[in-house]
């Protein structure tokens, strides 16, 4: 779910500045104005994604506290729009510097943050890796790391367009980046599906001493092997050959034998 809110956001970012601008003014003027405080969902939305994905973490009521600064956000610029706020607040909200600091402030903490969630799973259930879990923890690194990189572009580009105006159109292009990283997951998603795969038993161990592995619950697709290119004459071959390996040489006699 945070995984799809993430790209939800970058899709509505990207659909907001290839609209015409003088049309979001006249018709979405909130909406338009809050985009510029979009990135500030990165940050925690990456920060849930990996913390429940590695750690088994359940989201609270209490988690919501972390999507509070956007909520002011919008609120600040629904009624300033209106001419209800003191000019001071509505100072805060529009002043691109301050704005700036903040979103610089979350993108940074968050992910930060969030590659030592990485980190610290990674160095204490590093030799428990199956292959999936493996090439999971690796996409994950990178997708932090991504994203830092991105979210960076995208406040970056938000600010100069903004000082800028009416001037600075070529800032705009900065967003292609939002685009790349869509481009990445879709690409990621059809070349390593097993990425995507859900696998639920993650558990800390309480003490070093005392760790029991959990059952692992794998959910796939109710295809099997749907994204399989092995063809039926081929799958005959090796179920073959492996039968045949099995009655002659009795490889499962084999202690170290894997899968």
């Amino acid at each position: 779910i945070f995984l799809l809110l993430y790209l939800g956001v970058m899709i509505l970012q990207i659909t907001l500045k290839v609209m015409s601008k003088m049309w979001l003014m006249s018709n979405w003027n909130i909406l338009y104005n809050f985009s510029h405080f979009l990135p500030l969902f990165y940050g925690p939305l990456i920060y849930f994604y990996v913390k429940q994905l590695l750690h088994n973490h359940t989201f609270a009521i209490k988690d919501t506290i972390h999507f509070v600064p956007a909520a002011l956000a919008l609120i600040g610029i629904a009624f300033s729009s209106n001419n209800l706020v003191p000019y001071s607040l509505g100072y805060v909200v529009y002043n691109p510097f301050l704005r700036l600091f903040f979103l610089l402030a979350s993108i940074i903490g968050y992910h930060v943050s969030t590659y030592f969630l990485w980190d610290k799973y990674r160095s204490k259930f590093n030799h428990l890796y199956s292959d999936t879990t493996t090439l999971q923890m690796n996409w994950v690194k990178q997708f932090v790391l991504v994203s830092a990189m991105v979210s960076t572009i995208v406040a970056v580009a938000l600010f100069l367009l903004f000082i800028n105006y009416p001037n600075g159109h070529q800032y705009r292009y900065r967003f292609v980046a939002l685009s790349i990283c869509i481009y990445w997951f879709s690409y990621t998603a059809l070349t390593k599906p097993s990425i995507f795969v859900v696998i639920k038993g993650h558990a800390e161990p309480k003490e070093k001493t005392d760790f029991t592995l959990p059952v692992l619950k794998v959910y796939r697709p109710n295809i099997k092997y749907a994204n399989s290119v092995l063809s039926s004459e081929d799958a005959g071959n090796i179920i073959t050959r492996l039968e045949r390996l099995m009655q002659e040489k009795k490889l499962y006699l084999q202690s170290g034998i894997t899968i």
